[in-house]
């Protein structure tokens, strides 16, 4: 028999997730914003969750914390490849919160090397 270790690396995507703590950005009725930050030593991410306002439904309220208060998450920063960071995807100004939530990740600040970089 073959005894695997839990490792980080592509072999284990799932393996040493991370519980994120979510903070209300902006809710102006329609949309609500949370956003989560983590550091993990060599660079510091953001996850942000854009998703349709609670506004005065308690249940709603509470399905949306459980939702939040559930995710985990693991960033690892590898080497950009030609192309990284292009923006693709679906943007958040024609987002329709009525329809879905968004899910956004953001490379915030890179420590490693002598690179260091802020994303505005």
């Amino acid at each position: 028999m073959t005894d695997k270790q839990n490792s980080p690396g592509t072999d284990d995507p799932v393996a040493d997730l991370q519980p994120l703590t979510f903070l209300r950005k902006d809710d102006n009725g329609t949309a609500a914003i949370y956003q989560a930050r983590i550091d993990n030593g060599d660079a510091v991410y953001t996850l942000t969750v854009t998703t349709a306002s609670p506004g005065q439904d308690q249940q709603q309220a509470e399905q949306l914390a459980a939702f939040l208060a559930a995710m985990q998450a693991k960033f690892a920063l590898t080497t950009l490849t030609s192309g990284a960071g292009t923006p693709g995807g679906q943007k958040s100004e024609t987002f329709n919160v009525d329809l879905g939530t968004l899910i956004e990740p953001d490379l915030v600040e890179v420590r490693t090397g002598t690179a260091s970089s802020v994303s505005p």
